[in-house]
């Protein structure tokens, strides 16, 4: 592992060709490798969680008043 490299983990997954293709296509817009993509995707959805699990569970309607 370089200086600012992170260790990994390898995971096997299995997703749909339909999946594949949009991961695929994001990466591509991206210029990053699919796996990068995956990792990208992971961690947003990690971060995603662990906001949604700080805060209160319930949904709530705020509206706004003029």
């Amino acid at each position: 592992i370089g200086k600012n490299e992170t260790p990994h983990t390898a995971v096997d997954i299995e997703i749909s060709d339909d999946d594949f293709r949009r991961v695929a296509l994001q990466a591509h817009g991206r210029d990053i490798t699919f796996n990068k993509m995956v990792g990208l995707i992971l961690k947003n959805g990690l971060k995603s969680s662990e906001h949604r699990f700080e805060h209160d569970p319930k949904s709530q309607l705020l509206n706004e008043t003029k």
